[in-house]
C-alpha cells in the first residue's frame, strides 16, 4: 500500500520532469504540427498545379465572386507558408552558440525556460495561420460548389439545316415539338431538318 508522503513525492518527481522537459515537449509538439501544416501546403500545390489556371478560368463563378474566390486561394496558400514557418521556428529555433564563456546551470535553465516560451508563441501563431488556411480554402471550395448547384442550366443551342434554310438558335419544346428559338423570337420547327449542337451561334 502506497502511503500518501510517497505519492506525493511521486508527483513531485513527476513535476520536476515535467519541468526539465518543458522545450522538449513543446517542439515536439511543434513538430507533429509541423507536419501536418506542410502535408496540408503540398496538398495544395499539387492541386494548384494539376489543375492549373486554365481550369480556373472555367470556374462556374464569374465578376466580383471569382476574384473574391481566387484571392482567398491565393491567400491560403500564402498563409499556409507562413503557418509552416512559425511551425519550423517552434520546432527546432535559430541555435545561438557561445564560444567565450561556460554556460552556469542558472543560464542555461533561464535559457530554456525562454526558448520554451518562445517556441510555445511560434506554435500558437502557426495552429492559427494553419486554421485560417484551412478555413479560407473551405469557404472558397463550398463557394464554387454552391455556385455550381445554383447556377442555372444553360439553353443548347444548335444550327437547324432545312431545305428553305439554315439556322441557328436555342433549342425548345412545345406539346412535344422540338422548335429553334432565333434572336428576333421566331420559333422554326426542327421536323425534317437536321439538327447540330453548337456551343454558340456566333453572333
Amino acid at each position: 500500500m502506497i502511503g500518501e508522503q510517497q505519492e506525493a513525492l511521486y508527483w513531485e518527481g513527476k513535476a520536476v520532469d515535467v519541468h526539465h522537459d518543458v522545450l522538449e515537449t513543446v517542439r515536439s509538439a511543434a513538430t507533429k504540427w509541423q507536419a501536418g501544416i506542410a502535408t496540408f501546403l503540398g496538398a495544395y500545390a499539387t492541386v494548384g498545379f494539376v489543375v492549373g489556371p486554365t481550369t480556373l478560368e472555367t470556374l462556374p463563378v464569374t465578376g466580383a465572386l471569382r476574384d473574391v474566390i481566387l484571392s482567398s486561394m491565393c491567400l491560403a496558400g500564402l498563409v499556409a507558408i507562413v503557418a509552416v514557418w512559425s511551425a519550423n521556428q517552434a520546432s527546432t529555433g535559430v541555435p545561438k552558440v557561445i564560444t567565450n564563456r561556460i554556460l552556469t546551470g542558472a543560464e542555461l535553465a533561464t535559457n530554456t525556460l525562454n526558448t520554451a516560451v518562445r517556441a510555445q508563441r511560434y506554435l500558437t501563431r502557426a495552429i492559427l495561420f494553419a486554421g485560417v488556411a484551412g478555413l479560407l480554402v473551405v469557404a472558397s471550395s463550398m463557394s464554387v460548389l454552391a455556385a455550381g448547384v445554383l447556377a442555372p442550366t444553360p439553353v443548347p443551342k444548335a444550327i437547324l439545316v432545312l431545305p428553305a434554310g439554315t439556322y441557328c438558335g436555342t433549342m425548345t419544346t412545345q406539346d412535344g415539338r422540338v422548335f429553334i428559338s432565333l434572336a428576333n423570337g421566331t420559333l422554326v420547327p426542327a421536323s425534317g431538318g437536321t439538327l447540330t449542337v453548337v456551343s454558340s451561334c456566333g453572333n
